[in-house]
């Protein structure tokens, strides 16, 4: 069944405790880009299947890209710039709309802010994992 994407929260953990975490949603989220990808390595050898090209996967990594307005007095977002300038890690949760989680380590490696005379002040920040994100079906 499809889903919308209204319904894609982003949650960090303000209290920095990942042994019992206080998550807070990043209100003025509009957007997420959930990106896993994996290295490829080349395995092709001489006795490869009609000289056809094979390839292993190796390691793997996650990143999240979101978009919003604003919100200055949003504690979701100002604990994404205090993580920035702060430089350390902080727990993440994305919350899909039938309620399943996924929760990891990410490091908060740009915050880009733009204010046009005429229209809502907006973020774009990325969130780049380190180690594994880990799945947590609904309730």
């Amino acid at each position: 069944m499809a889903t919308t994407g209204f319904n894609w929260l982003v949650f960090i953990d303000t209290a920095n405790d990942p042994q019992n975490p206080t998550f807070t949603k990043v209100c003025g989220q509009r957007g997420l880009t959930m990106n896993r990808t994996a290295d490829e390595v080349d395995v092709t050898n001489k006795c490869s299947e009609d000289s056809w090209k094979e390839f292993v996967l190796s390691l793997r990594e996650w990143s999240q890209d979101l978009d919003g307005v604003v919100e200055l007095a949003d504690s979701g977002y100002q604990g994404v710039l205090d993580m920035f300038r702060q430089r350390r890690t902080v727990l993440v949760q994305k919350q899909a709309s039938d309620g399943s989680t996924e929760v990891g380590l990410a490091f908060v490696t740009e915050i880009s802010e733009e204010a046009p005379y005429d229209d809502a002040a907006t973020f774009t920040l990325t969130l780049k994992g380190t180690g594994p994100l880990t799945p947590i079906p609904a309730p």
